[in-house]
């Protein structure tokens, strides 16, 4: 390679240098490019920048800077990978914003207490992730996994709620909602009836919040008055979340005469046993409210349920006579034998009958095909002919010989 001739030139501030050499026999032509200085005109996008120098620093003195595009749209615009060192000493990086007011760090990154730093240009921490792992939110103490230092917005999850959402929390606009992996759950801290201080309005009402509740002995306050007692819930029964307000032993002490049905006195109320064998009036029985009451033989063993208007048992019991769709044959199945000498009137709903034959949620029976002189009833709270009473059970006419037989019972309202 022979070098032949050299020239150069300047234009725009830009050298340009061409020169020729032989390789062989073979002449080639070469230009080089340089910038000598940047002058009064700048060179278009997509030509290389014109650099000033003071001391050690390097910059240019006005327009966008790209590393990588040679189209720059903003200041500094890079394509590809960025690596970028720690500022100081103490291994911090920091993206800043100087005043004389807040001459702070709006990004922080570093070893130490200062993880992850987050800071508004008012000098305020927005987000704080500590060396601990923890992410504080308008703290930069924080406590826990998230520590938030403000309310907390939520929105609703329209999603189902299955093992990937477990531990979600939502809110539906009516309700907060947990997913338990299998079902959305309404959070509550007031009806779960487990304390005084957390008591239901009823039983069904701590069911439909919480639907793993188990049958035991709840907290309840049923207006909000501030006044909570105790009660039995049966959880799993007939659906659920019924209330014990009444128990019966195998006697005539809550027969249909019973001033208890009027009154409402409290009767053995601490004992909220619902399979023992002795009467019971419970506070539940003047304050719960419901639409459904029902009868059981014990505890639940077989049970009639019958649709009544919204109300507390007291009040139903000491009203008038509301007549209800049940069947002679469900209560003989409860309460047996059947008396076939009064197969007629069969009248049964909430204080029935006339004459010798009552009850407070009963059916009754006459011989004549009326109901104007009832000799028999079946159910809770009955007289029969020969004034025989029973809290629960059946008393019968049986053709003059007078047959009852008082079992154990309950009652409840959902």
């Amino acid at each position: 390679m022979k070098l032949k001739s050299a020239k150069s030139f300047i234009l725009n501030n830009l050298k340009l240098l061409f020169f020729s050499i032989l390789i062989g026999s073979s002449a080639c032509m070469i230009a080089v490019f340089a910038f000598t200085s940047p002058g009064s005109n700048q060179p278009p996008n997509g030509i290389p920048t014109f650099w000033l120098s003071s001391g050690t620093a390097m910059y240019y003195s006005g327009g966008n800077v790209g590393i990588g595009v040679i189209a720059p749209q903003d200041k500094l615009d890079v394509t590809g990978v960025t690596q970028i060192a720690a500022s100081d000493s103490s291994g911090r990086l920091m993206l800043s914003r100087y005043s004389a007011t807040y001459p702070w760090s709006i990004l922080q990154l570093g070893p130490g207490s200062d993880s992850f730093r987050l800071r508004s240009a008012a000098d305020t921490d927005l987000f704080y992730v500590a060396s601990s792992s923890n992410v504080g939110i308008g703290t930069t103490a924080p406590g826990a996994k998230l520590d938030v230092g403000g309310g907390v917005r939520l929105a609703n999850d329209a999603g189902t709620c299955d093992s990937s959402k477990a531990g979600t929390i939502r809110w539906t606009g009516s309700a907060f909602e947990g997913c338990i992996g299998t079902a959305w759950l309404k959070l509550t801290t007031v009806s779960d009836g487990t304390s005084a201080a957390s008591a239901g309005r009823n039983c069904f009402k701590i069911l439909s919040d919480i639907p793993t509740s188990a049958s035991g002995i709840y907290w309840l306050d049923p207006t909000g008055s501030g006044s909570p007692f105790q009660a039995y819930c049966d959880m799993i029964t007939d659906g659920g979340g019924w209330t014990l307000v009444m128990r019966m032993a195998n006697d005539s002490t809550l027969g249909y005469s019973s001033a208890y049905w009027a009154s409402g006195s409290l009767l053995n109320s601490a004992s909220l046993d619902a399979t023992s064998n002795s009467n019971a009036v419970y506070q539940s029985y003047s304050t719960v409210s419901g639409t459904t009451i029902r009868g059981c033989k014990g505890a639940n063993t077989l049970c009639i349920q019958g649709t009544v208007g919204s109300t507390n048992a007291k009040t139903l019991f000491s009203g008038s006579t509301q007549t209800l769709s049940i069947s002679r044959a469900s209560f003989i199945a409860t309460f047996p034998p059947d008396d076939t000498s009064q197969p007629n009137c069969n009248q049964a709903g909430i204080n029935v009958g006339v004459a010798d034959g009552w009850g407070k949620f009963a059916i009754v029976g006459n011989n004549e095909n009326d109901c104007g002189s009832d000799d028999s009833a079946w159910g809770w709270g009955i007289r029969g002919a020969g004034s025989h009473y029973c809290g629960a059970g059946t008393a019968t006419w049986n053709s003059g010989s007078y047959l009852y037989t008082c079992s154990q019972g309950t009652l409840w309202i959902r």
